[in-house]
């Protein structure tokens, strides 16, 4: 059987702050220096792979390097980032392919590509768990062997204003991890890598990919259904008590919240009023947003919605630091 390699490389924008932070500057800035400086190996258990795991390098790209004249214009600032790897791809028999007016290594080849592709993603993932919400990617471009190929997904979120909402409330703590902590602990989690979960980290995990998008994707109501679905993935073993699990589990694994407890403890009320038609909401075409109950909704959500993913990220980020692959939990009687 034939084995080609194939260099693939993804233009990666990353966007800079707007407006501009200071505090963010310096962490985009940091991040950027650890992808650069750290060697990172890419999971692809695939059966036309010749290796099942790659080295990842990533780059600056030079300000004046002509890929970066393809990219969509942008008005903001971005640092372009470059993710190199070298994929050897089996041509493999494929049962009834001559039907399909394409040769099995092309196949492969598309196969392959869009496999690293999802790993990019995946990344970009974990990267937004270790330093939350810093790394904020615009839409890109895949070069294969210098030519190009196609175009990556926009992946931005509103993870940045998790991590200042934490500020506030002071719980949970969100800390700055080690983007290879995150991700070593990712790459075991193959039910999210290459399937629709599995264990309850796997939906997690899951849930969590679908905070990040373009920004015509984003809607709050979405986000926080499936920070909440994550959430009850991790802490909640049956379907009685949900609330109290959550909210008692919760402070067992991330410690004893002293403040903002009345948003805490309404997170959930919220989730299931919105689910179950018992709160008022604004249509998709609602266009009068200078009302005082579109205020009120927008105001409550935001915040809800931000406890909730403070909650979610500070989780995964513990999970990460431990090398923990479940939570667990039993009561215990305590004699005085």
């Amino acid at each position: 059987m034939q084995t080609i390699t194939q260099r693939v490389e993804i233009i990666l924008p990353i966007l800079r702050s707007i407006p501009f932070d200071k505090e963010w500057e310096e962490a985009i800035n940091q991040v950027v220096d650890e992808l650069v400086s750290t060697a990172f190996l890419f999971p692809l258990s695939a059966e036309q792979l010749e290796i099942n795991e790659v080295k990842v390098k990533f780059e600056i790209l030079n300000e004046n390097d002509i890929r970066i004249d393809l990219l969509e214009k942008s008005i903001r600032k971005r640092t372009v980032l470059s993710a190199q790897a070298q994929l050897e791809i089996i041509d493999k028999p494929v049962k009834g392919i001559e039907e399909w007016s394409v040769d099995s290594i092309d196949l492969w080849s598309q196969v392959s590509i869009d496999h690293f592709v999802k790993r990019i993603y995946d990344f970009i993932i974990s990267t937004n768990v270790a330093r939350v919400g810093i790394i904020q990617v615009d839409e890109g471009l895949i070069f294969v062997e210098g030519q190009l190929y196609g175009k990556t997904k926009m992946m931005i979120s509103d993870l940045y204003e998790v991590f200042l909402f934490t500020k506030k409330t002071k719980w949970p703590n969100l800390g700055n991890l080690e983007i290879n902590t995150v991700w070593n602990w990712v790459k075991g989690k193959v039910g999210f890598l290459d399937g629709v979960g599995g264990t309850p980290v796997e939906r997690a995990l899951t849930g969590l990919t679908y905070l990040f998008g373009s920004s015509s994707e984003f809607n709050q109501g979405m986000e926080l259904f499936f920070t909440m679905i994550a959430l009850e993935a991790l802490y909640c073993s049956s379907n009685n008590g949900i609330k109290e699990q959550l909210l008692e589990k919760s402070q067992v694994f991330l410690g004893v919240q002293n403040e903002y407890k009345k948003l805490f403890k309404s997170m959930y009320d919220y989730r299931s009023k919105f689910i179950h038609g018992g709160l008022n909401f604004p249509g998709k075409y609602h266009i009068f947003d200078g009302s005082d109950e579109f205020e009120k909704f927008t105001e409550e959500s935001i915040e809800v919605s931000l406890m909730a993913k403070s909650v979610l990220i500070a989780t995964l980020q513990q999970l990460s630091k431990l090398n923990m692959n479940e939570l667990n939990f039993k009561y215990s009687l305590l004699k005085n």
